[in-house]
């Protein structure tokens, strides 16, 4: 019987979302006042307090400044394979400038993208630190 009542319940939509589910991903989706904060006062030398802190204040900054961002490498030390160091890259996107002509009638419609800049964070864990700068 068990197994039956498991079957009815994944026969239903795929779109519902268990209540563990939906209050972990409110909880990414909000952004707290002090995360924007800390997303302000980045500069070189920030402490952090673990690399789930740090990827929560670089999230946040990513959102507020409008960039795309992914984790570009993670480095292992060799002694205890612990992470030692993230490198985080951060894109922002500017128009397409067309090259051939500005007739808007002679141009086909495309999907292009063009990247404005490109930044990269570096943050390391030195051995001698209790926390990520």
């Amino acid at each position: 019987m068990d197994n039956a009542d498991s079957n009815k319940e994944n026969t239903g939509s795929k779109s519902v979302i268990s209540r563990k589910n939906c209050s972990k991903v409110l909880q990414e989706l909000q952004v707290s006042e002090n995360l924007k904060n800390q997303a302000l006062e980045l500069k070189v030398g920030y402490k952090f307090e673990n690399w789930k802190h740090v990827n929560q204040v670089l999230h946040t900054y990513a959102k507020m400044k409008g960039f795309s961002w992914r984790l570009q490498n993670t480095y292992y030390s060799r002694a205890d394979r612990g992470v030692s160091k993230k490198v985080f890259e951060y894109r922002h996107a500017g128009k397409p400038k067309p090259s051939k002509s500005n007739n808007p009638d002679m141009t086909r419609t495309t999907t292009s993208s063009h990247v404005k800049y490109t930044c990269y964070i570096n943050i390391c864990w030195p051995k001698s630190d209790s926390n990520p700068r």
